[in-house]
């Protein structure tokens, strides 16, 4: 599970975004896209659902970061899901990648190395959740 220092500044990383982070989130698709191109037939041709549901995935993963049962439980049906839309185990370190860029873009200086290394940390939890979920789903 995640320590008190990085769950705080995961916390404060989200404090810190923008009062409409739609555009920041769509960048963040439009890196995914670059990084890994062949992810993007899974997603619709207009992303703005897409990055509602990614910005409200991440507020609820913060606001449940104190509630690990239900954090892990809710992390693995993500992943259960994602094996259905034909997302691969080796797609969750283009999706790291492109969230940690996004945050440095969006959050600039503000974004420091203690809150990279925070994100690191939960986004290693969060994907290896997420895996756990997917691979139970795989026949």
């Amino acid at each position: 599970m995640l320590d008190a220092s990085t769950k705080r500044l995961i916390k404060e990383t989200i404090a810190l975004f923008p009062s409409d982070p739609k555009p920041l989130v769509l960048a963040f698709y439009d890196r995914l896209f670059e990084l890994a191109p062949r992810t993007r037939p899974m997603f619709p041709d207009n992303l703005e659902k897409q990055a509602q549901k990614l910005t409200e995935m991440l507020v609820w993963i913060v606001d449940h970061l104190e509630q690990p049962d239900e954090l892990v439980g809710q992390l693995r049906q993500i992943g259960g899901r994602h094996a259905g839309y034909g997302v691969k185990v080796d797609h969750y370190a283009d999706v790291g990648s492109a969230l940690i860029w996004m945050f440095r873009k969006g959050l600039g200086k503000n974004f420091t190395s203690e809150m990279e290394q925070a994100w690191f940390a939960t986004y290693a939890f969060m994907s290896g959740e997420m895996e756990r979920g997917q691979l139970a789903d795989v026949p």
